[in-house]
């Protein structure tokens, strides 16, 4: 079977077998590719290797087909926000084989299984991941993205083609439940796209590098410039000053999917932006544990507590233990007691309820 004809005809059967995968596959423009070593896509192209394709058989290649549109569906190609892109591609299909697999098709090495993954987005994860030693990329060495990569979108109007892509995976959904075939996981896609929440990893992350750029402090005055008289900023450190997190434990957070997701970008911030040091701080009406991680450190969060709320000790924590901030991100559920005095470093409220803080910046997750 001619090369590109073995892919064509994966495609009809798709529509066939699959209409799911099979109608979004027919957005894609097939492309050939010797250079890459299996498939990739980037929302307008289905590229492929020759050579690749011809080792597979129809059903491995309809398998492979199945997993580059579920890269597009899911927007894998607008999503990856500057993460490795070897790593990105490891989260991502372990984000979707799953469902290549809950819908009996073949992946010609298995497929990217984990059940302790299951139900997890590309970013939770990317977050989980082990990073690569230190000096490496992640990039280096042997660049194998399984069965098929994904690409960034890299069109003047990515946005548009985002959204076009949105409504025609709502469209293929609802053809194929009408024919009682829509795989599993699809729907829970199909609703994320109908009732779209704001981009608050976005917001949060947006937060965090603005403070990882502020490297000057009026602690320590300029030595260069006091013999003149002029007391100015001295610059702290080429790093992220020390960042703070406290993690509401009382009793009555709820959302706890929502706090994990949350969790798991936390986790992804702080290994880009890498603060000299990271506490998190765990508490309810009282202090109750506080953790501490340096640049390189695993990532793991151990929340102690479950009695009421009150965050008003924790600026005063803080000040005790010499802390000095360049931000502290809260996750709570809000319901509790403020301090009363607004703190001298900026706070962002990471909130499952509808609450309003009394200052610093708030993001809504959950709800």
């Amino acid at each position: 079977m001619e090369i590109i004809n073995k892919i064509i005809q994966a495609r009809a059967n798709l529509v066939l077998d699959e209409c799911f995968f099979g109608t979004l596959a027919l957005r894609l423009e097939l492309k050939e590719d010797p250079t890459c070593k299996t498939f990739w896509t980037d929302g307008h192209y289905l590229a492929f290797n020759p050579a690749y394709v011809e080792s597979l058989t129809l059903a491995e290649c309809q398998g492979v087909v199945s997993h580059e549109i579920l890269h597009v569906s899911n927007g894998h190609c607008w999503r990856r926000d500057g993460r490795d892109k070897k790593r990105w591609n490891l989260a991502a299909d372990f984000a979707i084989d799953p469902v290549i697999v809950a819908a009996r098709m073949r992946l010609p090495d298995g497929g990217h299984i984990d059940p302790s993954l299951d139900g997890l987005s590309a970013e939770e994860i990317y977050a989980r991941q082990q990073p690569p030693p230190q000096g490496q990329t992640g990039n280096e060495g042997d660049r194998d993205f399984g069965c098929g990569e994904v690409r960034d979108c890299e069109d003047e109007d990515a946005a548009t083609q985002e959204a076009e892509w949105q409504v025609a995976v709502i469209q293929a959904a609802q053809a194929a439940k009408a024919q009682g075939k829509l795989p599993a996981g699809i729907e829970r896609l199909v609703e994320e796209i109908r009732r779209p929440k704001i981009d608050w990893r976005a917001t949060l992350r947006r937060f965090v590098q603005t403070c990882a750029k502020r490297d000057f402090t009026w602690r320590r005055p300029n030595r260069r410039y006091v013999a003149s008289g002029l007391y100015l900023p001295a610059l702290q450190s080429e790093q992220m000053p020390p960042m703070a997190i406290y993690w509401d434990t009382s009793g009555s957070r709820d959302y706890e999917e929502a706090r994990a997701e949350c969790a798991a970008e936390i986790a992804s911030i702080i290994e880009e932006v890498k603060p000299e040091r990271t506490y998190v701080i765990y508490g309810d009406t009282q202090f109750q544990h506080a953790d501490e991680f340096e640049p390189g450190d695993e990532i793991k969060f151990n929340p102690k507590g479950g009695g009421g709320t009150d965050f008003s000790w924790i600026p005063k924590y803080i000040e005790e233990q010499g802390i000095e901030p360049a931000c502290l991100i809260c996750i709570t559920d809000g319901l509790g007691v403020y301090p009363t005095k607004e703190v001298c470093y900026p706070v962002i409220w990471v909130m499952t309820t509808d609450c309003e803080p009394p200052f610093g910046e708030c993001i809504k997750i959950g709800i």
